[in-house]
């Protein structure tokens, strides 16, 4: 018959190998970001199981807070509101600038600079 000891183990592996990588790989395509169509994101962002989370902890490290992380997206992507990936298997998170809000601080700004000249 046939020898169970050298060729017992690679059998196994040869088949077992291939199913544990494909479960391995479907896993991690499930584990990836799904951005909501219609809204901007980063690419690179939604490629990877941890989405911006390494850009903010960057972004933090360099600038000792994270909330400007998410006007900076708005800009880098120029959009009023953008998606940010923050954790696996989860939607993403958006977010947004009010425009109009912006635009009426720089009217109270400038109403103050004139009145006060």
């Amino acid at each position: 018959m046939f020898p169970q000891w050298p060729y017992l183990p690679f059998q196994a592996i040869s088949l077992i190998g291939p199913f544990v990588v494909l479960v391995g790989y479907l896993l991690f395509r499930l584990a990836l970001p799904r951005p909501i169509p219609g809204i901007p994101y980063n690419k690179h962002s939604a490629m990877r199981l941890l989405g911006d989370v390494p850009d903010m902890l960057r972004w933090q490290r360099e600038r000792s807070e994270m909330l400007s992380f998410l006007t900076a997206q708005t800009t880098k992507l120029k959009s009023p509101i953008v998606q940010v990936f923050m954790r696996p298997f989860g939607r993403p998170c958006k977010s947004s600038i009010n425009i109009a809000h912006l635009e009426a601080y720089d009217e109270w700004v400038a109403a103050l600079c004139h009145a006060s000249a």
